[in-house]
């Protein structure tokens, strides 16, 4: 994991595992420090020291015996043999360098004792992962907690964003409703909130992928026409870090609908307002009537694309001749998805 992906993980699972951490880098001092009176209370604390300064020798050796295999026999399934090695070559390659070790060192050391020095790192290994395992629920648990605090406790401020403008797209019978809101530029809320009628959808922005998409300093949705604008919350982090936030100033009235206008160009097209990219479908179905396929390759994004901002570019081009477009708003209520489609002339 990469140091700007580690800062992501929320606080309080990086103070769990750290503490997590630091019980078990003292529990294993305290048991070596227990383990070595007991070697020399049995007059072999120059054997133990052997085995324990050959534990590194022997891990190394041990991963080599695991690893090594799959190396030289790359045809075979790699799986296969790494769980073959697992139950097979490293238990014999860890114990039996320790039993070798420990009859080696001066005083030598029984099989048991040998064997005793092998299990403990073994038995300290499942139990931190056990542990942590155990830790991971309780301490993701207690971040999302206090996330959902600091949102509730967000101090309500104007909006920094303005609505910039409204269209009502129709198209036989069928209706969207598109709408902009301008904030300051090149910056990004922290979520959005959506209240829809029956439920309000925390984080909207990134869950509502056909409605919702933004650019920096603009949010844009697309909502069918027959059902009202629902409302909307948008939080940021001021300067201290703090929460805020503030209700997106809605249309009072809907302006003069007009046509699904697309501007064409080769192998590509700008839709009349920016959409999400998921709501964008696309055919190369070149009869008079209307395509039995469409498909959303307007969607895929490459790798230096933002995640966060999915908003179709202008002047996008397709990989093969576009001969339709579409635009295919779905609905919370379960209803059919609100389509307009346009033709290549």
């Amino acid at each position: 994991m990469s140091f700007d992906k580690l800062t992501l993980v929320p606080r309080e699972v990086l103070i769990a595992f750290g503490l997590l951490a630091l019980v078990a880098i003292a529990a294993a001092i305290w048991g070596l420090v227990l383990e070595r009176r007991a070697f020399i209370g049995r007059g072999k604390g120059a054997g133990w020291f052997a085995v324990r300064v050959a534990m590194l020798p022997i891990l190394a050796a041990t991963a080599g015996a695991l690893f090594v295999p799959m190396w030289l026999f790359p045809r075979v399934d790699t799986l296969i043999t790494f769980v073959a090695g697992l139950v097979t070559t490293v238990p014999l390659a860890w114990f039996g360098l320790h039993l070798i070790v420990g009859k080696l060192s001066r005083p030598s050391l029984t099989a048991g004792e040998a064997t005793q020095l092998a299990i403990m790192p073994v038995a300290a290994v499942i139990i931190l992962v056990v542990a942590g395992h155990a830790l991971q629920p309780i301490a993701w648990t207690m971040a999302r907690t206090q996330e959902t605090n600091a949102f509730v406790d967000a101090v309500l401020q104007p909006s920094p964003y303005s609505l910039e403008s409204v269209s009502l797209i129709a198209q036989e019978g069928n209706g969207i409703v598109a709408a902009t809101w301008r904030g300051p530029a090149e910056w990004t809320p922290a979520r959005i909130d959506m209240a829809l009628p029956h439920f309000h959808v925390k984080d909207a922005g990134k869950s509502m992928l056909h409605q919702i998409c933004q650019e920096p300093g603009a949010i844009h949705v697309a909502w069918p026409a027959d059902t009202p604008l629902p409302p909307m919350q948008i939080y940021w982090r001021n300067a201290s870090g703090a929460l805020q936030r503030a209700d997106l100033p809605m249309p009072s009235t809907l302006p003069a609908a007009v046509p699904f206008a697309v501007t064409w160009s080769d192998n590509g097209f700008s839709l009349p307002r920016p959409f999400s990219r998921h709501a964008v479908q696309t055919s190369s179905e070149t009869a008079s009537t209307e395509p039995r396929h469409f498909s959303n390759e307007a969607g895929s994004m490459s790798p230096v694309d933002s995640p966060e901002f999915r908003c179709l570019p202008s002047g996008w081009k397709s990989a093969r001749p576009v001969a339709w477009v579409a635009i295919a708003i779905s609905r919370t209520d379960g209803g059919p998805a609100v389509w307009l489609k346009a033709a290549r002339p």
